[in-house]
């Protein structure tokens, strides 16, 4: 249960995580 609500979670989490990274990177170097 815990290991399919994990397999749900953490993609979006992981895509959230990088799309927050490349603004930020952006913001940095624009």
């Amino acid at each position: 249960m815990s290991i399919m609500l994990k397999g749900l979670i953490l993609p979006p989490l992981m895509v959230l995580v990088l799309l927050f990274l490349s603004a930020h990177l952006s913001r940095v170097l624009a």
